[in-house]
């Protein structure tokens, strides 16, 4: 079972509910997120099934929409602790053979 089916179910039942928030705010309803998911698999197409994608983040409201866009595109999500070191997330990086890294802008710096 892929992993955005579910999101793509939540969707069609609570489209314009709230699904992401930043604090009190509201960042995305189910169906503004199935829809940015979308995008992002599109734009993932290129790799191929099972590609991996890497995100090092601290918590944000993107982090939902890099993982489902992920599994949208038949991709492997990898997450990466952003507590640390950057030559550690390199050295992740390259042995899970990530063909994309996002991160957040304090730790793209870094990295």
């Amino acid at each position: 079972m892929n992993l955005f089916t579910l999101l793509d179910q939540a969707a069609a039942r609570h489209g314009p509910r709230g699904a992401v928030y930043l604090g009190e705010r509201q960042v995305h309803s189910w169906a503004q997120l199935r829809d940015r998911s979308l995008r992002l698999a599109a734009s993932f197409g290129g790799f191929g099934p099972g590609a991996r994608i890497a995100v090092a983040s601290e918590n944000r409201p993107e982090i939902v929409e890099l993982m489902f866009g992920t599994w949208a595109a038949e991709c492997v999500y990898v997450p990466l602790n952003y507590k640390l070191h950057p030559r550690e997330m390199a050295q992740i990086l390259d042995d899970a053979g990530a063909v994309r890294a996002f991160a957040s802008p304090k730790i793209a710096a870094a990295l």
